[in-house]
């Protein structure tokens, strides 16, 4: 479950809500021709840059740069250093990790100039995304660590359960268990602090794959039925199969093959219901696995197949009439 968790990157299944975006949209280009006001065309600007990158980035990216011209138009150094943060998020949906770290960077300076906190801490968040990304853990982690200072104020604590959830999760792939632990607890500590418990399931999440990992069967349980009792099915689909399948990890580690079938079928049905491809060869895994360990060889090799065909480049499966599906 590496990348179950990770605000910047949060993956959700766009289908069913790109149409729903399309009358926003207009609404906001609307409400920006007729804007009177530099703040007003601002906060659109940014609303525009949000519900437009999942669907075309290319114009996300011109209102990102309407934001930059109007914030160099009334030299403004705190919405330049928003401009970028814009350019630099686009940047990054888009898979220009690169090109997104210089632009939080540049960001960075701008910030700084104007000892805005708030905004580097957040900067520092986006910089271990970008990392994360790029397979550079132990970058994420530093970047993490080095943002807890900057958080303070009203958001703080909001902002700490996000950092805390995030370092939770990289220090578990990273092998530092215990220190995973202890800030995964630290996040829900936060949160029942200013009783935000929908933000429960991620935590919660982290925390019962980690069990598994660690061999607390029973522990990874509770954690399991925590998580499943906070996550939301609209908003965190991908979340919720992950749980389901380390629902099954348990089971199969306690040789309950009737519960983990169970486990899986749920989780293929989100996957399957949310067109969540992204965490699929994961999932035809854990099906593998299963057959392995109940003694199936046949589906078991049915499952290896289709593993191997989810890792053929696609143009290679699209010229050779090879489909996993």
């Amino acid at each position: 479950m590496k990348n179950a968790y990770l605000t910047l990157l949060i993956l959700i299944n766009f289908s069913a809500y790109l149409q729903s975006q399309i009358s926003i949209i207009d609404s906001l280009q609307s409400a920006l021709d007729t804007a009177q006001s530099t703040q007003s065309k601002f906060r659109i600007l940014n609303l525009l840059c949000q519900h437009t990158t999942p669907k075309d980035k290319t114009l996300a990216m011109s209102y990102a740069r309407i934001y930059d011209s109007l914030a160099h138009s009334i030299k403004d150094t705190y919405q330049i250093g928003r401009a970028k943060v814009l350019v630099g998020s686009i940047d990054f949906m888009s898979g220009e990790y690169n090109k997104a770290a210089e632009a939080f960077l540049s960001a960075v300076v701008d910030f700084e100039s104007i000892k805005d906190s708030s905004q580097i801490g957040s900067l520092h968040n986006n910089m271990s995304a970008v990392a994360w990304a790029q397979n550079d853990t132990m970058g994420a982690i530093r970047y993490l660590e080095q943002a807890i200072p900057f958080y303070t104020g009203s958001t703080k604590i909001r902002r700490l359960i996000i950092n805390h959830t995030n370092l939770g999760n990289m220090l578990k792939v990273s092998g530092q268990y215990d220190e995973a632990e202890v800030y995964l607890l630290k996040a829900i500590d936060y949160i029942y602090q200013i009783n935000l418990k929908s933000e429960l399931g991620g935590p919660y999440a982290i925390l019962a794959d980690l069990a598994v990992t660690r061999k607390r069967f029973e522990q990874s349980e509770l954690y399991c039925n925590d998580a499943l009792k906070y996550l939301s099915p609209t908003k965190d689909a991908q979340l919720i199969a992950g749980v389901w399948r380390t629902k099954a990890d348990v089971a199969m580690q306690m040789n309950n093959y009737e519960e983990a079938q169970k486990h899986l079928e749920e989780a293929q049905k989100i996957v399957d219901i949310n067109n969540l491809r992204i965490i699929e060869t994961g999932l035809i895994s854990h099906w593998m696995e299963y057959y392995v360990k109940k003694g199936d060889f046949t589906k078991a090799f049915e499952y290896s197949e289709r593993l191997r065909l989810t890792r053929i480049p696609f143009w290679i499966q699209k010229e050779t009439g090879i489909s996993p599906n």
